[in-house]
């Protein structure tokens, strides 16, 4: 995929916002296709008066509905991560996120934006990991890939539960980090 994050709109918006070329709108079309469309169905169901569906039936449908538009949301989402020492912090991050994600091949070239991905196997799925470093904070962001690259609306609010675990540790370890400096 070609499509190229905007760096200062991503991370002015704590979202991931990409420049616009044919791919990226392509895929913006699929997705608000699909996530719409699903909408409109559920209300097309839940609304037809010759329609037979039981409360229960209607009930889940309706939620459905619900957790995928809140996936929707997360798959963009980033998660903002305050650092006080910028390159310690860094390499510790970096330290965390291959201890958590060994399948993919996080290489940490010192650029502001660091990107993993791993393609979907026959019987697993990809993994996208995006890290934007600014001056005082860390963004990130993961997306679970179903084929042909797309993101799965599935995950999104699992991954994004991944990542505010990933926060937590690297909290408890710069706690940890900052106590072993202040006794030496």
């Amino acid at each position: 995929m070609s499509v190229k994050i905007d760096k200062k709109k991503s991370v002015e918006k704590e979202r991931l916002i990409f420049k616009p070329n044919w791919e990226y709108i392509l895929e913006k079309a699929y997705e608000t296709f699909i996530y719409l469309g699903w909408t409109i169905a559920t209300i097309a169901v839940i609304l037809n008066p010759k329609n037979a569906i039981n409360h229960t039936a209607t009930l889940i449908v309706i939620l459905i509905n619900i957790l995928l538009l809140i996936s929707w949301y997360y798959i963009y989402k980033l998660l903002k991560i305050n650092i006080s020492k910028p390159e310690r912090d860094r390499k510790l991050f970096v330290e965390i996120l291959k201890n958590r994600f060994p399948e993919l091949i996080i290489n940490d070239n010192g650029l502001h934006m660091l990107r993993s991905k791993k393609n979907t196997g026959s019987l697993s799925w990809g993994k996208l990991l995006t890290v934007i470093f600014d001056e005082n904070y860390l963004f990130i962001n993961l997306a679970t890939l179903g084929r042909y690259g797309n993101k799965s609306p599935f995950h999104a609010i699992s991954n994004y539960l991944k990542l505010k675990s990933i926060e937590k540790e690297f909290n408890n370890r710069i706690v940890i980090s900052d106590k072993s400096v202040a006794t030496d």
